[in-house]
């Protein structure tokens, strides 16, 4: 069950949250070392959600995620100022349950943190795709314009 892991400090993974056989509640506790998660719906469409994973007592025992805030800042618009700790991203179905993290689901994540970190819009699509490549993901080519 893939997922994209960002830490406090900008680090960005891929993740296998079902790694070893665990379930995806150990996965997630294990991936952000937490005892307790909580989940931020971010956005979604007709059949599936993007949400974001986050620490439940991070704000006592972590520091503030600017990456991960700032993120769920670009697609949430009424999310809270700060995050804390570790967040992980990933995909959940209609049924709530969490599955692979879908390739336009890696792009948003991806093209929120390019603008979290200030990449110049006509930079934006190459280095998304860079970094979805990096992480070992394919992400849809963007519409070109019509000539």
């Amino acid at each position: 069950m893939d997922a994209i892991k960002i830490d406090t400090q900008f680090n960005v993974s891929r993740v296998d949250l079902t790694a070893g056989g665990r379930s995806i509640g150990d996965g997630l506790r294990a991936e952000i070392d937490c005892r307790v998660f909580d989940v931020v719906g971010l956005t979604s469409d007709d059949d599936t959600s993007l949400d974001m994973w986050v620490d439940d007592e991070g704000m006592y025992n972590s520091t503030p995620n600017l990456a991960a805030s700032g993120i769920a800042r670009e697609l949430k618009e009424d999310a809270q100022a700060y995050y804390f700790g570790t967040a992980l991203f990933a995909t959940s179905n209609d049924e709530g349950e969490t599955v692979d993290l879908r390739p336009e689901h890696v792009s948003k994540v991806l093209g929120s943190l390019a603008e979290v970190a200030g990449v110049p819009m006509a930079a934006r699509v190459q280095w998304i795709a860079t970094r979805a490549a990096a992480l070992g993901f394919t992400v849809p080519a963007p519409a070109s314009a019509s000539v």
